[in-house]
C-alpha cells in the first residue's frame, strides 16, 4: 500500500467518525 492510499483511508475513516458523532449527538438531543 502506498502512502497515498493510507492517507485516503485515514480521511475516509475520519469522515465516518464525524458522521457517527453527529448521529450520536442527535440521538442524545431527541
Amino acid at each position: 500500500m502506498t502512502s497515498h492510499e493510507i492517507l485516503k483511508r485515514l480521511i475516509i475513516c475520519k469522515k465516518l467518525q464525524v458522521k457517527n458523532g453527529y448521529f450520536l449527538k442527535n440521538r442524545e438531543l431527541s
